[in-house]
């Protein structure tokens, strides 16, 4: 992997989004399964991981995280709309959980 294109980027946001998924679901699963969009099932093998695994799991050649937007035009809406300014983090909540709902319809 170390001879690719960003191989070495990738690998080390690997490792810090398994370490931080790892602590958000230590310090309060419900909102950390909330947040990272995960199930009990994914949260509980996140958990089980040894720190020899995580290191391997880091180190594959693909993106663990991703972004939530599938939707474009609700992306460009978080970013452009000015007078969002200061509730921004506010409003990119309320879409972010709005994603979910669209999803079970």
């Amino acid at each position: 992997m170390k001879n690719e294109p960003f191989g070495e980027e990738v690998e080390e946001l690997n490792l810090l989004y398994l370490m931080l998924a790892q602590r958000m679901l230590t310090q309060d699963r419900t909102s950390a399964k909330f947040r990272l969009k995960i199930n009990d099932a994914v949260a509980d093998v996140l958990l089980s991981l040894k720190p020899r695994q995580v290191r391997q799991l880091a180190a594959c050649n693909q993106l663990l995280c991703r972004l939530v937007f599938d939707d474009a035009e609700r992306f460009k809406a978080l970013v452009e709309n000015r007078r969002l300014e200061g509730l921004t983090g506010l409003h990119a909540a309320i879409v972010l959980a709005s994603e979910g709902e669209d999803e079970a319809q």
